[in-house]
């Protein structure tokens, strides 16, 4: 007779995809500021989290899920930050906001209660 399995939350659970299109991103931003030595990379970042929120919205409001509507909350505020450092309004680096997108992704897996499972017969 199968066990109900462990409802324990393990970093498998994290939901990658985003991580590694910010990650992909990232690098493409440092390596254009790099070869150029134009700051002009943040383009890249300011499409990408736009187009990433939208589709996130989009699928929340298809499925629902906390970690969609956690992600649209952290690529809104990376969204703001990428503008303010535009404008050189607040401009703490290149890599914070990319950093903090991937916080948010990090929590917005963690599930927010314990998933009741039934068991198999």
């Amino acid at each position: 007779m199968p066990q109900e399995s462990d409802p324990s939350f393990g970093f498998s659970d994290i939901r990658w995809f985003p991580i590694l299109a910010c990650s992909l991103v990232a690098g493409a931003d440092l390596w254009y500021s790099v070869s150029t030595g134009k700051n002009d990379g943040k383009y890249v970042g300011i499409g990408f989290f736009a187009v990433f929120a939208v589709g996130a919205f989009q699928r929340w409001r298809l499925r629902g899920d906390r970690f969609h509507l956690v992600t649209i909350a952290g690529a809104v505020m990376v969204l703001f930050a990428l503008a303010l450092r535009n404008t050189d309004r607040f401009d703490r680096g290149q890599v914070l906001p990319y950093l903090a997108f991937i916080l948010f992704c990090v929590l917005g897996s963690i599930p927010g209660h314990p998933s009741k499972r039934r068991k198999l017969t």
